[in-house]
């Protein structure tokens, strides 16, 4: 401290009194403080912001009166998230938001308090880029909206390997997922899968496997050097990493750390992988292991219920679904379960069509009560195999014949007073198919309406599934020439229909592609192969042989070439198809052998015909490649 001497007389003699006089130190005010305690910020000192009380108030010796509670805080080490982009005047086009967007936010994620401040910041955002209404034009008034959405984070590099997964993945998210989910509304592909990548490695290698696919030119003609080349090098690729999905899953089997969902997205995914390469055989053991899986899963679930009050969370919906679609896939084209089995699942299958609304709001809610009926004449069907049918008469023929003018006399076997608990089946199957078409009918005449063009390919190819699955259950009557001649008019609308959503493949995703699910390959083979309708039939065989479509198990390169080799062996002396518009039932090809390979690209074919309609069965056989 500064201090001065005084001589208190006023002479240098004398004795001298040094006197010290303090000078004051002025404390330079800083800036407002924004930020810390409360006391901090009166005090207009620097604040430690610790939590409970700051340490500077502690050293000051006064209590610390803690922190606002609006305080909006943001610490530097929290990046903010990206703010949306807004698109030029006059400039934009459209913006589609991509399929992985829509995964990464359904994730379920709590936001911390600096999070949903910018979520508000982004919804306050896309308000104001909303552009008035443009009402000079009245068709633009429908696109007055520019659907602005918020740019999510990408996926965690340090879940890939490489880039080059990383890129596959992405490619799977934005454009596999899109054309495995076809004109049907689905959150399979674009939500279900992808969330259960994000914890399990072996989902996550199997996407990236598909991703690597090219799912809609699957076949092109492409035959140069360098394209053959890439295409080596992907399927190499896609080989690696479905291979490591393989490794992935019998790891976390073997450690008890696989959960119902991601075993069966799993058997899913692989059953993916092989039809698309044509390994028909190991991609129906995956799907009867999921169906297995799943009945086991149920039993647990109804046992847990009644032990202990409490039920397991029940399986995601669209995985059932996919599942009941994948089974009547396996079961039409091998199935090996006995009678008693067929009977049990189609007597369980009972109650999930029970509950069936009066009318359907959605094409979505339509879509499941559907296939669970065509499962359940499928297993019907097939529970069959062993009856003779002939011993008894069915009364399917009369609940559809009553509808319409017979062309022949009820036989003296069709009485319908007699009672048989498998016809009983058939005609609860087929009141089950009356009353989703009646429940559907408001949704069909909405889509065929001026304003239903969105909803139009799903709600068509939801009533060509309706159409086959009740062609496919009639046929199994024992009256052919009913079901020969009765079913005119639903053949010629499924093949119309068919044709209608094939030639409009832009729209309706049924082009030239690979889908997993089941389309209008299969109806038609309903139609071509237990109908014979003979004009009808080789329009079928013209379309397979135009289109290059695979959708699961069932490719149209060897069903058209098959039908059509069928149909040149029956149709041999017959006459104009104007005089004889079915093949005779005498003159029916059986096929009683089907070995088909589709990655050497050949099926060994042989049938059993009467020559001529006449004399003894003689077998036929061929070779035929494509």
């Amino acid at each position: 401290m500064e201090s001065r001497n005084y001589n208190g007389s006023g002479s240098g003699s004398g004795s001298d009194q040094a006197v010290r006089i303090p000078v004051k130190r002025r404390r330079t005010l800083g800036p407002k403080v924004r930020s810390g305690c409360v006391t901090c910020k009166i005090r207009r000192v620097k604040c430690d912001e610790g939590k409970p009380g700051c340490k500077r108030c502690f050293k000051f010796g006064k209590p610390c009166d803690g922190y606002e509670r609006n305080e909006q805080s943001k610490p530097s080490t929290l990046p903010r998230k990206p703010r949306p982009l807004a698109p030029l005047q006059n400039t934009y086009v459209t913006i589609q938001q991509p399929i992985y967007q829509t995964f990464y936010q359904n994730i379920s994620h709590t936001p911390t308090r600096h999070e949903q401040y910018d979520q508000n910041e982004q919804l306050q955002t896309v308000q104001r880029l909303r552009l008035p209404p443009n009402t000079s034009n009245p068709d633009t008034t429908q696109n007055n909206f520019i659907p602005i959405h918020p740019l999510y984070r990408p996926p965690p590099r340090d879940l890939f390997q490489n880039d080059q997964e990383r890129l596959y993945f992405q490619r799977f998210c934005e454009i596999s997922a899109a054309q495995l989910t076809g004109c049907l509304e689905s959150e399979l592909w674009s939500r279900v899968v992808l969330q259960a990548s994000e914890t399990a490695p072996c989902i996550r290698h199997a996407v990236t496997a598909i991703g690597t696919l090219n799912l809609k030119g699957w076949r092109d003609g492409n035959n140069s050097s360098n394209s053959q080349r890439l295409d080596q090098k992907r399927l190499q690729f896609a080989y690696h990493s479905y291979h490591s999905a393989i490794v992935d899953m019998r790891r976390s089997t073997s450690e008890g750390q696989t959960d119902i969902r991601t075993k069966l997205l799993a058997c899913l995914l692989f059953a993916c992988f092989e039809t698309y390469h044509g390994n028909r055989d190991v991609a129906t053991a995956q799907v009867f292991a999921g169906i297995e899986a799943i009945d086991s899963y149920n039993l647990l679930r109804a046992h847990s219920q009644t032990t202990s009050g409490t039920a397991l969370p029940p399986i995601d919906e669209e995985i059932v679904r996919i599942f009941v679609v994948l089974e009547i896939q396996a079961t039409t084209y091998q199935d090996r379960r006995s009678r008693a089995l067929h009977l049990e699942r189609l007597n369980g299958g009972r109650a999930a069509v029970e509950d069936m609304p009066v009318e359907f709001t959605s094409l979505k809610q339509a879509r499941l009560p559907m296939t669970r009926i065509v499962l359940r004449g499928i297993h019907l069907t097939m529970s069959q195999r062993e009856v003779d049918l002939s011993l008894h008469p069915s009364i399917v023929d009369l609940w559809w014949i009553s509808e319409r003018t017979s062309p022949a006399p009820i036989g003296a076997n069709s009485s319908i007073s007699t009672v048989d608990p498998v016809y009983a089946l058939q005609c609860n199957i087929l009141s089950e198919y009356k009353r989703w078409e009646k429940a559907f009918e408001p949704l069909l005449r909405k889509a065929r309406g001026p304003k239903g063009r969105a909803s139009f390919h799903a709600a068509t190819l939801l009533r060509v599934h309706y159409l086959s699955g009740v062609l496919c259950l009639a046929a199994t009557t024992p009256h052919p020439l009913y079901y020969h001649r009765c079913y005119t008019r639903e053949l010629t609308e499924v093949v119309d229909l068919a044709h209608l959503l094939l030639e409009d493949a832009n729209q309706s995703l049924l082009g030239d592609s690979y889908s997993l699910d089941i389309g209008v390959v299969m109806p038609l083979i309903v139609v071509g192969y237990k109908y014979r309708h003979r004009a009808l039939r080789r329009r079928i065989i013209e379309t397979f042989g135009k289109v290059q479509r695979r959708e699961g198990i069932w490719d149209v390169d060897v069903t058209g070439r098959v039908m059509k080799w069928v149909a040149d062996i029956e149709e041999v002396g017959l006459p104009s198809e104007e005089e004889e518009m079915y093949v005779p039932e005498e003159r029916v090809a059986t096929i009683c052998r089907m070995e088909t390979d589709l990655v050497k690209r050949e099926s060994n074919l042989a049938v059993m015909v009467r020559e001529g309609g006449v004399g003894e069965l003689v077998m036929k056989e061929t070779v035929i490649h494509w």
